[in-house]
């Protein structure tokens, strides 16, 4: 509803809206729940690694997901990963991800 009431507001400063209908509206019906996260297990993960979807499209998207839960990194940081980010750290010649974390803010 926060996201919505921004939107009415950016409606009425542009002239699309005469009036907010949620004017006088107590902000306290609007407030968000604070939640307790769930997270998968390993035999969760195993399950999703091992299922085989009937498009690419959702492999792809099985891909994506797996790779941000394994590696602890966000969709917008996945999603602008580049090979410039990636380069051998240890004696052992394996592959590392270095890159900075993109911010998000929301007002």
């Amino acid at each position: 509803m926060s996201c919505f009431r921004k939107f009415l507001g950016l409606a009425r400063e542009n002239g699309w809206l005469k009036l907010d209908p949620l004017a006088g509206k107590r902000k306290r019906l609007f407030r968000k729940e604070e939640t307790c996260p769930t997270f998968l297990t390993l035999e969760e993960l195993k399950r999703i690694m091992e299922k085989d979807f009937s498009t690419t499209r959702l492999n792809t998207v099985k891909d994506f997901f797996l790779f941000c839960c394994l590696t602890g990194l966000l969709y917008i940081d996945v999603k602008t990963l580049c090979p410039v980010h990636l380069f051998y750290k240890d004696n052992e010649w394996k592959l590392w991800i270095h890159k900075a974390r993109v911010k998000i803010t929301t007002h």
